[in-house]
């Protein structure tokens, strides 16, 4: 009878869990996305920066 128990908890835990690490990895890429995305936008704004001093 504990057994069983122990074996609905296992299986019920199981599926919860596995979204859950791949909820991280996707959130993992959107932000990784927007630290590109703002890297590219800051690096732009420096160049304006520069042109506009070089002129």
């Amino acid at each position: 009878s504990n057994r069983s128990v122990q074996r609905n908890y296992q299986s019920k835990d199981a599926p919860s869990y596995s979204p859950n690490i791949s909820n991280i990895s996707g959130s993992h890429e959107i932000i990784q996305k927007i630290m590109d995305g703002y890297q590219e936008k800051v690096t732009r704004l420096g160049t304006e920066i520069l042109f506009g001093l070089g002129y």
